[in-house]
């Protein structure tokens, strides 16, 4: 016998499990700032009578609709101008609410109470509030790469990867502030990066991710090669004579005479070199003398800093 009633009382608990289940409702998720749709569906019958409650903060009442007409004497101001029903659909069994502008605050469980001449009914709806990942600022100061993005809900996640990967872990530096507005803006700061590698911040929430991303600087490769491999003093040498070499070919220098022989059989031409610096007129001298003195000033101050 006491096994019977034991097998009952599971059978009655698994049924009233199934039944509070049955009303989770469903889930609904807006952007803030803009319009939302909580869908409701009404019995058959006439003289329909809804409310939509916000069951959250204390059942309050967001929207109301009897007597053929919305009612909102008994609305909480925090709605007041947001809501409405589409009450030409009503007779067709829709009532679903309207909910416009929305904010953080709107967000929690409503219930849709109705009823008609065939009877009571309920339903509920889990609203879910997101203000996106809209944007990332990412920059490099010195030895520092910062990524920050604001305006963001639920909380974000931010992380940092590289490439080519790194087997070393990025230190860095997350703080998450929330506003007044029970947004959140997220800052992060790596130090001692590598300036061979790409680095990514990614800002991320449960629907939407954004990427920024710092190259790595060819300056940086340049500065580092001659600081380390061959020294200033013979790295500005290097540099203009090589400034020079650019230029004289760029503008042609090495001119070609061709000349024909006395004798008629030899089909070989003869080949006479004429100096270039002798060609060029002091208008191209200064020029080069100028591109000279900026890039040497240029690289010595790096190797400075």
């Amino acid at each position: 016998m006491s096994t019977i009633k034991t097998k009952c009382f599971i059978f009655l608990a698994v049924l009233s499990l199934t039944w509070t289940l049955s009303e989770g409702g469903a889930v609904v998720s807006c952007v803030l700032n803009e319009s939302c749709i909580l869908p409701c569906e009404i019995q058959a019958g006439s003289d329909p009578l809804i409310h939509w409650i916000h069951v959250s903060t204390r059942e309050t009442f967001v929207h109301s609709f009897y007597n053929n007409q919305t009612q909102l004497k008994h609305q909480f101001h925090w709605f007041r101008g947001r809501t409405s029903l589409f009450t030409d659909q009503i007779p067709r069994r829709n009532a679903s609410l309207l909910l416009t502008a929305v904010k953080i605050q709107d967000e929690g469980r409503y219930m849709c109470r109705t009823s008609t001449s065939e009877g009571n009914k309920k339903a509920f709806v889990d609203l879910k509030i997101e203000a996106p990942v809209s944007d990332i600022r990412i920059h490099q100061d010195g030895n520092r790469i910062t990524c920050s993005s604001e305006g963001i809900y639920p909380q974000p996640e931010l992380t940092w990867s590289t490439e080519p990967p790194s087997n070393t872990a990025l230190q860095n530096r997350t703080t998450v502030h929330q506003t007044e507005e029970k947004l959140y803006n997220i800052t992060s700061c790596l130090m001692d990066h590598d300036p061979n590698l790409t680095y990514y911040c990614t800002v991320k929430t449960q629907t939407n991710q954004k990427t920024g991303l710092v190259k790595p600087e060819m300056s940086n490769n340049v500065q580092k090669f001659f600081r380390k491999g061959i020294g200033f003093p013979l790295a500005a040498v290097i540099l203009v004579v090589v400034t020079i070499a650019i230029i004289l070919t760029i503008k042609g220098c090495t001119a070609n005479n061709t000349e024909t022989p006395n004798n008629p059989e030899n089909h070989e031409n003869s080949v006479k070199t004429v100096d270039c610096l002798d060609e060029l007129d002091s208008a191209v001298i200064e020029e080069i003398n100028q591109d000279t003195v900026n890039s040497t000033a240029g690289l010595l101050a790096a190797g400075l800093s």
